[in-house]
């Protein structure tokens, strides 16, 4: 009989390892290697990520360092915060808004809609032929 305190646990491989367990392990070992989440590995190879620990780095020195007071660097702290998540947003929204755009100017060849009237025209007289 097995001892139930036991701990065991064989190595799965990637197929056995669910979505669901995916979203909720950012960081997971496998056959003895370390492998990132994607959405992890995306946000460490972001440029914006990094420019922001930058910024945040620059400004704890500068505070640490004497060269600005606590409220200076308060300031510097949120308004590095506010730039990358106005930025994140922006590239989000210009991203959702250009796939709109194609998808609606797609939908719209397929249907005819909003092809003028000489182009109409053109395409009955090129179908004739």
């Amino acid at each position: 009989m097995s001892d139930p305190y036991q701990y065991s646990e064989r190595v799965r491989s990637e197929e056995e390892i669910t979505e669901k367990e995916r979203g909720r392990q950012a960081l997971h070992l496998y056959e003895g290697g370390i492998r990132l989440h994607p959405k992890l590995a995306g946000v460490l190879q972001s440029r914006k990520v990094w420019a922001g620990v930058i910024g945040v780095a620059a400004t704890l020195l500068l505070w640490w360092l004497g060269e600005i007071d606590g409220a200076r660097a308060v300031e510097a702290l949120t308004w590095v915060l506010g730039i990358f998540i106005g930025s994140v947003a922006f590239e989000d929204g210009m991203t959702r808004l250009f796939s709109t755009l194609v998808h609606a100017v797609a939908v719209q060849e397929q249907s005819g809609v909003g092809v003028s009237g000489s182009e109409q025209e053109q395409e009955k007289k090129d179908e004739r032929w």
